[in-house]
């Protein structure tokens, strides 16, 4: 679902600049751990929606006000659509797929558990993309986590294959989203999300209102819809521009792999959902994996000249 959730391109030569001058040094940290906090409770009140409007419905409604949260914001009209319009299609595609059956997932297995699976994705583009001989290793440990996870065994007998299987699905539209997404955020900048959120909305909102119908526009079911938006776009957005602007972008890809581990707690918190020991070992190979190959893939990119890196997941 979401991952760097940033929603601004950002280069890969990010450094901290001068605009820390004056804040405390731990203040980037907290933002992004106060980011990912805010997208996992995003996504841990969603689940609520599921009993009224299911798995599309909430989609629908996440995708539909963070594209108005977006578009006030970024006013995308003003930059048109004149650039490299296959690969916002693909990226908006892409982002509306990725979120349909990160959230279908969601409705069978648990969600520390579904960002895990879902982080397969971005791992094997990163490990593609810096064609370092280490990052064999950092794959081969996700896969090891990942079969931790599949119900093969008593530990994971209360998995569901069906959440297991959405979750990869997201996996491999995430991996997508970043490819067509880097092409896009250079043609389009800032606009790309907003667009892009948009495409995913129009692909999200018709699936959605044909599983809840007028559910969708039950009061309460619209206040949730909005502090799902806002939880999981709006406030991680700001508190991500925040620690964008101060820490290396190398180091803000490492500290984003913890997102499965902060949604397992979540989970755990907001959801009563008890994992096994197996399943936290299994969730900590694959943060493991993930801080490794983002750590390869930056000693990679001081190799090469920087370039830019998508915006990342709502």
């Amino acid at each position: 679902m979401f991952a760097s959730y940033a929603l601004f391109p950002m280069s890969s030569s990010t450094h901290p600049s001068a605009a820390a001058a004056g804040l405390p040094a731990f203040v980037p940290y907290a933002a992004l751990l106060l980011s990912l906090v805010s997208l996992t409770t995003g996504a841990s009140l969603a689940k609520h929606l599921f009993p009224v409007v299911g798995a599309a419905g909430a989609t629908a409604m996440r995708l539909c006000f963070a594209a108005v949260i977006l578009a006030v914001v970024f006013r995308p009209w003003r930059a048109g659509l004149r650039g490299d319009g296959r690969a916002l299609l693909q990226y908006g595609l892409s982002l509306g797929a990725m979120n349909l059956s990160f959230y279908s997932a969601l409705a069978y297995i648990p969600l520390g558990i579904a960002i895990a699976v879902e982080f397969t994705g971005p791992l094997v583009v990163a490990v593609a993309t810096s064609r370092r001989r280490i990052d064999f290793f950092w794959i081969a440990l996700a896969c090891a986590g990942l079969a931790l996870l599949l119900p093969l065994t008593d530990g994971a007998a209360a998995l569901d294959w069906r959440g297991i299987g959405l979750a990869l699905i997201a996996g491999a539209c995430w991996a997508v989203y970043i490819l067509a997404g880097k092409r896009a955020s250079s043609a389009y900048g800032p606009a790309a999300a907003s667009w892009g959120t948009v495409i995913g909305a129009l692909i999200a909102v018709p699936v959605g209102v044909a599983h809840a119908g007028a559910s969708l526009l039950t009061p309460s079911v619209l206040l949730f819809g909005v502090a799902v938006a806002v939880l999981s776009s709006a406030i991680p957005y700001s508190l991500e521009m925040v620690a964008l602007r101060r820490l290396p972008s190398n180091t803000f890809s490492t500290l984003l792999s913890a997102e499965p581990a902060i949604g397992a707690l979540m989970g755990l918190v907001l959801l009563g959902e008890h994992l096994t020991g197996t399943q936290w070992l299994a969730i900590a190979l694959i943060v493991a994996s993930s801080i490794g190959a983002a750590t390869s893939a930056s000693l990679a990119a001081r190799r090469r000249p920087a370039d830019v890196e998508p915006p990342a997941p709502l």
